[in-house]
């Protein structure tokens, strides 16, 4: 597990973003690539996961590949 990371709800949480956010870097560098998109799609798998547990938390809502 991640350090203060309690749940897998959290895990996975952190996890998602984390490659939402390498996309989002690389997009807006102006770097991106097919992989990009790959990485956009992981995201969006993962997040949509996360719905899975239940309301999604703040800082997941806000991003833009929600379900």
């Amino acid at each position: 597990m991640v350090a203060g990371v309690t749940t897998p709800k959290e895990y996975l949480t952190e996890f998602a973003m984390r490659v939402f956010n390498s996309a989002d870097e690389e997009d807006l560098a102006g770097q991106a690539t097919k992989n990009t998109a790959i990485t956009y799609s992981d995201a969006s798998v993962y997040i949509d996961i996360l719905s899975q547990f239940g309301e999604l938390d703040e800082d997941v809502s806000d991003c833009p590949l929600q379900p």
